[in-house]
């Protein structure tokens, strides 16, 4: 989905566990994508939040140069690797979108470390939405998100009994949510990832 390519990739990795990981969100985003299917599992959730950590790490390394990790930290790719799963301090949600479909769209930013923002990811392409932000949990920030965006879109990680309208986070979430996003929601949330000038 992102003709961007990294050669900083091992090629046990590349072609083992990392591909592993995509060949199992594969069906998955495609039930997205097509509104084949009608609910995220739990199991489903965890599959999507962990494809999309693996794609944040992934796309770091392609976009920045031999001797650099980007915005995220050498620790965060050992960590990564040794338990292949969404950090504990990023927060994800994903929402359907209506309209006309633009052309895919991968940003990432990190604030100034004064902000106690961290890092923010946004990633739409076709039909689909996800946001992800890395945040102090120590010091939680305040989410800005545009007008009843809770109720276009699902929080997928983490999950936890009581997070926004979560009750139960074992039991399916529908897809798509009730309302949907449309272009002017995109530009918002652009503004909400990237800084103001």
């Amino acid at each position: 989905m992102i003709e961007v390519v990294t050669r900083r990739v091992c090629e046990n990795c590349n072609t083992g566990w990392l591909s592993r990981i995509e060949s199992g969100a594969a069906p998955v985003l495609k039930g997205l994508l097509d509104a084949s299917s009608k609910t995220i599992s739990e199991v489903e959730r965890w599959i999507v939040a962990r494809w999309f950590t693996k794609t944040i790490l992934t796309a770091q390394l392609a976009l920045t140069a031999r001797s650099d990790t980007g915005i995220l930290h050498p620790q965060d790719y050992r960590t990564f690797f040794d338990h292949a799963q969404p950090f504990n301090n990023q927060f994800t949600m994903i929402a359907g979108y209506q309209g006309p479909l633009p052309p895919i769209l991968f940003e990432v930013y990190s604030p100034d470390e004064t902000t106690n923002r961290g890092v923010r990811v946004l990633f739409h392409f076709q039909r689909v939405v996800i946001l992800a932000f890395f945040m102090n949990t120590d010091e939680p920030a305040s989410l800005h998100l545009p007008h009843r965006f809770d109720e276009a879109s699902h929080i997928i990680w983490p999950m936890q009994r009581g997070l926004l309208r979560s009750d139960d986070p074992t039991l399916p979430l529908s897809w798509p949510p009730p309302f949907v996003v449309e272009g002017d929601t995109i530009e918002r949330l652009r503004r909400l990832i990237l800084p103001t000038s």
